[in-house]
């Protein structure tokens, strides 16, 4: 399921000024990548008050940082320490991250701003795809095994390396990707039974039944109306379909077809933005709220090995 060999360097172009606008406008360019050093490296005017987004190229084994509000969108930060084959992220509300790292067996856990890990969890993890924190600070792994078609997602409880729970279920077979909404309940996207859930406080995995669904990759959860985003599975590419909370009915798909193994949503200045990473072309394509054609593209100078995405909003370290 994993995207090609590559080296990535991407230009992510936001209008000057765009935490402070009402209504952002990314706009189309390209800058040129920094060169990168085998440790890692952050940049020193690396602003925490912008928003962010991070990016990890699989075979090239690294997280790159962007900062979405200086024109140009310049790459600030690479993360190679601790990431081995990495897919999945998260960020929670500290502007920590998260990773997984699927052929590293673990999930790395990085302060804001650093580019070493401080914890690494590797309990009862065998190819960690994705991962999710909720507001109480549990750490949720979804993870795979071999031969693929036995999976579970293993819970961490906060600042513990042993896990507390493992979820299992005949649903959870294949892993690519999970998500949590604001009252905490999870959902899970499985390459072959599709998107289930794990309601909070609860253990039992539910198929949602997601009409037009039977097979998906990257999902994500919209911040404003809680909508559902899911990448369907189903051939060479997918395409991006939008349900209503709740309501398995289909509401919209996004126009496009990607190979998308993650999904990201955030919000910068008063407007939401969801990110769509294509693992096939190298580029992030962005859609803003309730939009159905990509507002702007993101452009790599390389070809790419994009396999997850993550959002930091502005005002988190």
């Amino acid at each position: 399921m994993h995207p090609s060999t590559g080296l990535f360097a991407a230009s992510l172009i936001f209008s000057a000024g765009a935490i402070a606008a009402a209504h952002p406008a990314p706009v189309f360019g390209v800058h040129h990548s920094v060169t990168q050093r085998r440790d890692g490296w952050m940049a020193k005017d690396a602003n925490p008050k912008h928003p962010w987004l991070y990016v990890s190229g699989f075979d090239s084994s690294n997280v790159s940082v962007f900062d979405l509000a200086r024109v140009g969108s310049p790459q600030i930060g690479s993360i190679t320490s601790g990431v081995n084959g990495p897919c999945g992220m998260t960020i929670d509300s500290e502007g920590t991250l998260y990773v997984a790292n699927d052929v590293g067996a673990n999930v790395t856990i990085y302060p804001p701003g650093a580019i070493s890990p401080t914890v690494t969890l590797s309990a009862s993890l065998t190819e960690p795809t994705s991962t999710a924190v909720d507001g109480a600070g549990n750490v949720y792994v979804a993870n795979r095994n071999i031969p693929r078609t036995v999976a579970n997602v293993v819970v961490f409880p906060p600042g513990q390396t042993t896990p507390s729970e493992v979820i299992t279920s005949d649903l959870l077979t294949d892993i690519v990707s999970e998500a949590l909404d604001a009252s905490g309940n999870l959902y899970v996207a499985d390459n072959w039974s599709a998107v289930s859930e794990v309601l909070n406080g609860t253990s039992q995995v539910v198929a949602l039944g997601l009409n037009g669904l039977s097979r998906a990759g990257g999902i994500t959860v919209e911040t404003k109306r809680g909508n559902l985003l899911v990448a369907k599975e189903g051939g060479p590419s997918m395409r991006i379909q939008v349900y209503g909370q709740g309501n398995p009915r289909l509401l919209r798909t996004l126009n496009g077809s990607y190979v998308a193994y993650s999904l990201a949503t955030g919000i910068i200045g008063e407007q939401e933005y969801t990110f769509v990473p294509d693992a096939s072309s190298g580029r992030v394509y962005l859609f803003r709220e309730k939009a159905d054609q990509p507002y702007s593209v993101v452009t790599p100078l390389q070809v790419s090995d994009i396999c997850g995405i993550a959002f930091k909003p502005a005002g988190v370290p």
